[in-house]
């Protein structure tokens, strides 16, 4: 019963979400066990690997990913990894 109201409530964040790539970069980040970190770096080049940005967007791929990690961050979607010096976030 626990865990139907989690998926309930976790469907009705990602239904909200406000556009696809937010979408996509969600379900690359759900891909890795709970709690493992996520190199923000290997996530940008997941994400030019499967061609959901290009080279050529006059927004750097880097900030781009930046930026999506903060939305769904903002949603408690993802979190930050405390003590770490690099750039790292984890699924919640």
């Amino acid at each position: 019963m626990v865990l139907r109201q989690v998926y309930v409530h976790l469907k009705l964040s990602y239904d909200y979400l406000e556009s696809d790539n937010q979408k996509l970069c969600f379900l690359f980040c759900s891909l890795f066990p709970k709690d493992y970190p996520i190199q923000l770096n290997d996530l940008m080049y997941y994400r030019l690997g499967e061609g959901f940005v290009t080279c050529r967007e006059k927004v750097s791929t880097f900030d781009r990913t930046l930026d999506l990690i903060d939305k769904l961050k903002s949603r408690g979607l993802l979190l930050d990894v405390e003590g770490r010096d690099e750039m790292f976030c984890e699924n919640a």
